[in-house]
């Protein structure tokens, strides 16, 4: 019986996470800036523009924005959800903020020879 009730309270607490997350899924109108520096071939690239996108439910347990999928039990109290990576030079990471209505997109690559970054800044349609 105890470990029936343990279980209820975790499947309950998982459950209300994506609640709270849910009324973020649909289409956002983003400020999109892209970056590029390349300290290599000695030139720096910016360029800005709007796009809608969206962000959905993947499955029942992760949303998706992009080609970053959000799994919601990961998601901090703060709407942030970060994944970075790193394989012998070369590192690479994506985060996502969700507040109010607004949703934040950040990814960047880079390696001893340049960065590029892009970051989505939207509202919610």
């Amino acid at each position: 019986m105890k470990y029936l009730l343990l279980l209820l309270f975790f499947v309950t607490l998982l459950s209300c996470r994506k609640k709270e997350y849910k009324p973020y899924l649909g289409t956002y109108t983003c400020q999109i800036t892209e970056h590029l520096d390349s300290t290599h071939n000695g030139f720096d690239w910016d360029s800005t523009y709007t796009e809608n996108e969206e962000l959905f439910e993947l499955d029942g347990k992760n949303m998706q924005f992009r080609d970053l999928p959000v799994p919601y039990k990961y998601i901090q109290d703060n709407g942030e959800y970060k994944a970075s990576h790193f394989v012998t030079g070369i590192y690479w990471g994506r985060e996502i903020t969700l507040k109010n209505d607004s949703l934040f997109f950040y990814h960047y690559e880079g390696t001893s020879a340049g960065f590029w970054s892009i970051r989505y800044r939207g509202k919610r349609n």
